[in-house]
């Protein structure tokens, strides 16, 4: 019955359309800003170690096992590499990991977001993953899987790998971390998308 319907991502109006048959001028992508604070500019610095994972719930269902199956490979590779892991209560005590449980101080997550050189999703649930918004919004790479809009969200912000892959994940993430060049225009482009897409001014003028 309503006249338009706002989503996040045109991975839910096509669902909107195909799936339930509403017709395409009343559904309108208006995307989703990065939460209060995310917004400030500051210099990023690149250390080719540091990964940041994010993620409230089932653990395995947010890519939580093939991401340390990954980490695993990284590490192989890069010794020094760390593994920051955010909103799990209980992770396997592992070299190179640190679980920072469920974090509700937003100025520490932002702190966290800014001193990653590579935020990693790689979940199999996730339609949108806001946490990639408030990644782009710290100039930090991102590394999504291929499921639901993250993709799209993602863009030229980072790299998409096949969910589910540790294989493929580990290569992304060390190729992230080898090549600051790399890194720091993915930053950019991130950085870029949430000025100009993915904050709620922009939103509240669509």
């Amino acid at each position: 019955a309503a006249r338009l319907i706002f989503v996040g991502s045109n991975f839910v109006k096509k669902s909107l359309i195909y799936d339930y048959g509403i017709k395409a001028e009343r559904v309108i992508v208006t995307g989703f800003g990065a939460g209060l604070g995310h917004a400030d500019e500051y210099d990023k610095h690149f250390d080719g170690k540091t990964i940041l994972y994010v993620g409230k719930g089932d653990f395995e269902k947010k890519g939580g096992q093939v991401l340390i199956d990954a980490f695993a490979m990284v590490r192989d590779e890069i010794p020094d590499a760390v593994l920051h892991i955010v909103g799990q209560e209980r992770i396997p005590n592992i070299a190179g990991i640190v679980n920072h449980g469920f974090v509700t101080d937003r100025e520490l997550l932002c702190d966290l977001m800014k001193a990653a050189h590579v935020f990693v999703l790689p979940s199999l649930v996730d339609r949108f993953g806001i946490v990639l918004v408030e990644a782009m919004a710290a100039s930090t790479p991102c590394i999504a899987s291929d499921y639901g809009a993250m993709p799209e969200v993602v863009g030229d912000a980072g790299l998409i790998v096949r969910q589910n892959d540790a294989q493929e994940l580990a290569q992304a993430m060390i190729r992230v971390l080898r090549d600051e060049e790399l890194a720091r225009m993915l930053g950019r482009n991130g950085r870029q998308r949430f000025k100009d897409k993915y904050n709620w001014n922009a939103i509240w003028d669509v």
